[in-house]
């Protein structure tokens, strides 16, 4: 879920940035067609680039806000309080003291995530019930067949407006205006401007909630208009007439979602664009902009890469490199995603230990030597665990495993493989969660394990 909602954040700030970029650099072009191209390639880039995994081996000052933003959305591992329950009523696991936990934890991700469906439904509801009405519209109006398109007449006082193949326009238009209007309309036609429209749809769909999707969409549709209005000129039709046309029928009401309208944009600017002198063709040359902007905004989507240098540190703690008296539970990470301690206001709601994410399915290794007291599943809690018993009344848990190397009873040494990472039970994301237990209570594991040096404190 976290994921998912990291990288609806990604696109929406990558959409952002290409919207400023078409609003100063673009828009005022005549290069009608290749602002069409930019726009709608850009779209899939921006939806594209933040599945592009690019890593660095130090992060920069422009990767460290989203580097937080996306440790804020990392998923913990359940916060646990220590509430005796019934083993049966609280469906959680039990560690080998007999002591019962449930999670009381309301994860503020989730609250974002339903936030953010409901909103996906508000807008798919709006869209399903636009297009309804459209197609009804379509389906009582009176139907003549040409050759390229087909004419809807309807009694009704509408704007005209394309849909796919359609044409609908209103009988006192279509006597009053009928050569202007249709060969706007088949502009429309001609130039696909319908897979546009579905295509900006289903990102708006899932971007909903950012401005810049919906005014990328009505430049797109400007643009259209742009391209409309250009096909009638060239047509042969006369410009002033046509232009008092636009202006009669500025007030109307607005298209449907999916609709391409006579009387979409302001006036104003389409007389003004019909009026413009055609850009320079050196004005084209803007377009290459885009790359600098690109490739910097995939460098701000890296992730920092933190390289495995723990060995030659580590080997002084060593008694033979056969047997070390201490290893990482992961030995190659990305980031601690969350650390020790009370979360919130509510001083009970404590989060007993690390979470570390890894690059995929990295190998999980026993801290110090020990005995496997737990190897098994809590599938509303840890998921695959594994608890081992050490000397000094120690314990290490691991736990989200995808799966377990070892069973309780076997016998292990610091450093030897006991588990794959994984993203079992309670977990929104591939990590591990990693506890220290001293006399059965969760401790600050780095009040052991210096994680930064990679070393026994």
């Amino acid at each position: 879920m976290e994921n998912f909602l990291l990288y609806i954040l990604k696109s929406a700030i990558c959409l952002s940035v290409f919207y400023l970029f078409i609003k100063a650099f673009m828009m005022k072009e005549t290069f009608f067609s290749l602002n069409r191209k930019v726009i709608v390639t850009g779209l899939a880039v921006c939806m594209i680039l933040p599945l592009i995994k690019i890593e660095f081996d130090k992060s920069s000052p422009l990767q460290e806000p989203l580097y937080a933003i996306e440790k804020v959305l990392t998923p913990a591992a359940p916060i646990l309080t220590g509430t005796p329950l019934n083993i049966e009523e609280a469906g959680n696991i039990t560690n080998n003291t007999g002591t019962i936990y449930i999670d009381r934890n309301f994860n503020l991700v989730n609250i974002f995530f339903v936030i953010y469906i409901a909103g996906a439904m508000i807008n798919l509801i709006w869209l399903l019930l636009s297009t309804g009405r459209m197609l009804k519209l379509i389906k009582e109006g009176q139907k003549v067949d040409h050759d390229s398109y087909r004419l809807v007449l309807t009694d009704k006082n509408i704007n005209p407006f394309t849909w796919k193949n359609y044409i609908v326009i209103s009988r006192s238009d279509y006597i009053a205006n009928k050569e202007e209007i249709i060969s706007h309309e088949k502009a429309h036609i001609n130039h696909k401007h319908f897979i546009d429209l579905l295509f900006v749809e289903l990102i708006l769909s899932i971007q909903w909630f950012n401005p810049s999707i919906w005014l990328l969409k009505r430049e797109l549709k400007t643009i259209h208009e742009y391209q409309a209005d250009k096909s009638v000129l060239q047509s042969g039709i006369d410009a002033t007439i046509y232009q008092l046309l636009l202006v009669k029928k500025a007030v109307g009401a607005s298209s449907y979602t999916l609709a391409s309208s006579f009387n979409h944009i302001k006036i104003k600017k389409r007389i003004t664009m019909m009026l413009r002198e055609k850009s320079s063709k050196w004005t084209r040359l803007k377009v290459l902009l885009l790359l600098p902007v690109g490739l910097l905004t995939m460098y701000a989507f890296a992730n920092p890469r933190i390289e495995d240098n723990s060995m030659a540190e580590l080997s002084f703690r060593f008694d033979t490199k056969d047997d070390p008296k201490f290893s990482l539970p992961l030995k190659t990470y990305k980031r601690i995603a969350a650390k020790y301690g009370v979360r919130g206001k509510d001083s009970t709601r404590l989060h007993p230990g690390y979470d570390m994410v890894g690059y995929g399915k990295d190998t999980i290794y026993a801290v110090f030597s020990g005995t496997i007291s737990k190897s098994d599943l809590a599938r509303r809690t840890y998921g695959n665990y594994i608890i081992i018993k050490h000397d000094n009344d120690l314990e290490t848990l691991y736990a989200h495993n995808s799966v377990n190397l070892v069973k309780e009873g076997d016998v292990v040494k610091a450093g030897q493989p006991i588990g794959i990472i994984g993203n079992t039970g309670r977990s929104t994301g591939e990590h591990l969660h990693f506890e220290i237990k001293k006399g059965g209570e969760a401790i600050d594991p780095a009040s052991i394990i210096d994680f930064e040096k990679k070393a026994l404190r």
